[in-house]
């Protein structure tokens, strides 16, 4: 039986390993040990760990704010849509080890980065730590196509682990709570953003954009102070909405994960028959949701 495999593409001994199970027509992409990279990037909400694949794409492991980790595989050009095993490959200095199989996820038509954040995540994780080669097998239906692996390598990954380990143990020390909810305020009659008010809603957008964004939901409620008739009250808050709305999408965050609310002179906070009362009443409240 003729396998199809990049040349040169893995130590001798993986390539046996993964010679007794590949099909024929299966093709097997990896980065050989002289080229193999892992580097890791982050910010104050996440922590990324990337490892190039030649010829395929890139795989990564994602560790987002207030969100499980999540293994992405990205891939040059679409795979066909069907199931995707996950298994973990023993190291040459484990001869006669199994492969062993980590389960199994799907991927749907078109779609070019698989992604994983449950429990699987974590222990593709955990086997590369251990010094095995987690493999990502995508089946492929037709004369002749035996589907295509994609093995992750373990060179140069310790360094970039502890870098990565060391991230998302900072995150931790983060107040969630704070990124989740800010107050902004707005002079009278207006319905710009102060600077100050800028920078925390570019933090907040960073904090909405994070981890799974299906189910990261933004509010945004305005308001106004009593001065002015309450129709004109309720059509300046709406502005103030619109405003606060249009500078997060402007940072990257989705328009159907915002949802506004103008409720002008309705609901304030301090009474407005004072100028402290009314500037405290003149805001507008952005809230992040699961």
């Amino acid at each position: 039986m003729k396998h199809w495999i990049r040349r040169g593409l893995l130590l001798p001994v993986l390539w046996m390993a993964i010679a007794t199970t590949v099909n024929a027509g299966e093709r097997v992409y990896g980065a050989e040990p002289i080229e193999s990279q892992w580097q890791v990037s982050s910010d104050s909400i996440q922590c990324r760990m990337e490892h190039p694949i030649p010829q395929f794409g890139q795989a990564s492991f994602v560790q987002a704010l207030d969100a499980p980790l999540r293994f992405e595989l990205g891939s040059l050009r679409p795979q066909q849509a069907g199931p995707v095993a996950l298994r973990a490959i023993p190291p040459e200095w484990r001869p006669g080890f199994p492969i062993v199989e980590l389960g199994e996820t799907r991927l749907t038509q078109g779609q070019r980065t698989l992604r994983i954040d449950d429990h699987r995540a974590e222990w593709l994780l955990a086997e590369l730590e251990e010094g095995v080669y987690p493999a990502i097998f995508f089946a492929e239906s037709g004369a002749g196509r035996g589907g295509v692996s994609v093995v992750l390598s373990g060179v140069r990954f310790r360094d970039a682990l502890d870098t990565f380990l060391e991230c998302r143990s900072k995150l931790l020390n983060v107040d969630v709570a704070a990124l989740r909810n800010r107050t902004l305020r707005f002079d009278t009659n207006k319905s710009r953003i102060g600077d100050s008010d800028r920078e925390a809603l570019r933090e907040l957008a960073r904090f909405a954009s994070s981890g799974d964004v299906r189910r990261r939901k933004v509010i945004i409620e305005a308001h106004a102070d009593a001065r002015g008739s309450t129709r004109y009250n309720e059509k300046l808050s709406l502005r103030r909405a619109e405003a606060v709305r249009d500078f997060l999408i402007a940072q990257g965050v989705m328009r159907d994960q915002i949802q506004i609310s103008a409720l002008g002179e309705r609901k304030p906070l301090a009474d407005n028959r004072s100028s402290a009362g009314r500037t405290l009443n003149r805001r507008a409240s952005v809230r992040v949701i699961n």
